[in-house]
């Protein structure tokens, strides 16, 4: 059976196209500080890339010309370089000729991986800085120094970058580099593990060509599940692999892997209205299964032939 590919928009594109504006810590992620009439500019010209993204339909060349001449003003900003892979990671999907297609998604992974150099090296002198303060003076009269304000957003940050940056790396058949940069992105970000999880889970489904390769997948929709139960999609993904793998005995009857069923059954009643509710139904009536999951176990029993 062919599958279709299955590309959601999760925290690669989604994340920039939520922010109505930009926000005060993107603006000043450099490594160092924005001149004041520099940052008033660059925040105008940001917030207008911005608008461009999230245009109807969405105008990536001029948001790019944007972007780009925001870069030569504070080339030493991470979010900046951000927005701009992001930019082009939009425009690359939009394009039909795969020559072109190919040259902006190379152009998003190099301004992603700047964004990323640039983050690392803003921290590291933010450490630096931190270490260099003595804790106790002279007399032993100790300091307590409070953790830099919007650390915990800053890993987010990170998290939301490396996701793009596999986005990226997968769309330029780097399948190996785009599993790590998720994984990463999971580990800085447990809060949305669950989507940087789905996300390796759909590069692995749409690349897999062996039963090998399918269960790997099939275990990164395990681990998306673990991170976000109710993540609907995640289930029928998981069923829909697994019933791929379904085997026939010496009578010629089905069947499936374990779970294939319960994780159909999910799906159902999470979405029991929904893109795949037919397909899910469709695996189910062909595994001779009735009735359907009111509590995510197995509740149908198998039709006597």
């Amino acid at each position: 059976m062919k599958r279709n590919s299955v590309w959601p928009c999760s925290a690669i594109l989604c994340f920039f196209l939520s922010i109505p504006a930009l926000t005060q810590s993107i603006v000043t992620g450099g490594n160092s500080a924005v001149p004041g009439h520099i940052e008033a500019h660059l925040d105008e010209r940001l917030k207008a890339a911005g608008e461009m993204m999230r245009a109807k339909p969405p105008n990536y060349d001029q948001a790019i010309a944007i972007l780009t001449e925001a870069t030569q003003m504070a080339p030493d900003q991470d979010g900046v370089w951000y927005r701009l892979g992001v930019a082009f990671l939009g425009s690359a999907n939009a394009q039909a000729d795969t020559v072109e297609k190919t040259k902006r998604t190379t152009e998003a992974y190099n301004d992603l991986e700047k964004a990323i150099d640039l983050f690392k090296q803003r921290k590291s002198r933010e450490s630096q800085e931190n270490s260099s303060k003595a804790a106790c003076n002279i007399e032993g009269v100790c300091t307590h120094v409070e953790p830099a304000k919007g650390a915990s957003s800053d890993t987010h940050k990170l998290a939301v970058y490396y996701s793009n940056l596999g986005d990226a790396a997968a769309k330029l058949g780097k399948k190996d580099e785009a599993i790590k940069d998720l994984q990463q992105a999971a580990q800085l970000d447990p809060a949305d593990a669950g989507t940087y999880y789905f996300d390796e889970g759909i590069i692995l489904r749409n690349a897999a060509k062996t039963v090998d390769e399918r269960k790997e997948a099939v275990y990164a929709f395990d681990e998306s599940i673990a991170a976000e139960p109710t993540k609907a999609v995640a289930y029928y993904l998981k069923g829909e692999l697994l019933f791929g793998m379904t085997t026939t005995d010496s009578e010629g009857k089905l069947i499936p892997p374990p779970g294939t069923v319960e994780a159909l059954q999910k799906y159902l009643e999470l979405q029991p209205n929904s893109p795949y509710t037919a397909q899910a139904k469709g695996f189910l009536a062909a595994l001779n299964v009735t009735g359907e999951s009111s509590d995510g176990t197995k509740k149908g029993t198998n039709k006597k032939n």
